[in-house]
């Protein structure tokens, strides 16, 4: 049995990325490679190992339930849970969040998901609804999508990324697009220019459950020690 860690990828190198993975590798006891659902990473991508390898399971390092999750699905092999899969996920990173994210008067922190285009993903109206007033998630994509209400009254907006990389999505999407919109309304914007693994190790600490979770299903965990 082979186990792969599947991320997006990206063309920017991610340390936090490279950190967590190298994480998961040192958790497992049997043979674990990273690989990439895109084209624009250097490294192997997943449908190259799948052809190859029969005997595997498919951990995603993946925030949502989106497209790309289906995507993994569809291979029909043993599959882990991104970040968000639970009620206890959801409820954990909205009480990290109001605990992390400091109250100010005016002032509102808007965190940046990616979303998926035509959809609404669920597990962010789930975080939505147990945070502070002024915190809040929005997306990119789908329904969910960022609008000006969601920066009404604050005199301050804060924009942080609720990314695993700091990359097209982060430097483009938002740095590029979203923060000009807001600015262009007048408020004050302050941008945060790191991914939710370098906000808090909570977000590791999840992914690392979900991948212990994943190798007591295959009944792997009784071969530590063995490597």
């Amino acid at each position: 049995m082979k186990v792969i860690l599947v991320s997006f990828g990206s063309r920017c190198i991610s340390e936090e990325m490279k950190n967590l993975e190298e994480r998961l590798i040192a958790l497992s006891p049997v043979e674990t490679e990273t690989a990439y659902l895109s084209h624009i990473s250097e490294g192997k991508e997943l449908e190259e190992i799948i052809e190859k390898e029969k005997d595997t399971a498919i951990m995603p390092l993946l925030i949502q339930k989106g497209h790309e999750y289906r995507k993994l699905l569809s291979f029909s092999r043993p599959t882990g849970e991104p970040l968000l899969s639970s009620f206890s996920d959801t409820e954990r990173i909205a009480v990290l969040l109001n605990n992390l994210l400091e109250r100010g008067n005016g002032r509102k922190h808007i965190l940046v998901a990616h979303g998926c285009e035509g959809e609404r993903i669920r597990e962010y109206d789930a975080i939505n609804a147990r945070l502070r007033d002024d915190i809040h998630i929005v997306t990119l994509k789908g329904e969910g999508k960022f609008t000006p209400e969601a920066a009404e009254k604050a005199e301050e907006i804060i924009i942080h990324p609720f990314l695993l990389t700091i990359g097209h999505h982060a430097n483009h999407d938002i740095k590029e697009n979203l923060i000009p919109a807001i600015q262009g309304a007048g408020t004050h914007v302050v941008y945060q220019n790191e991914s939710i693994l370098s906000l808090s190790d909570e977000f590791a600490l999840i992914f690392e459950e979900h991948f212990m979770a994943l190798l007591e299903k295959l009944d792997l965990l009784r071969t530590i020690g063995s490597k």
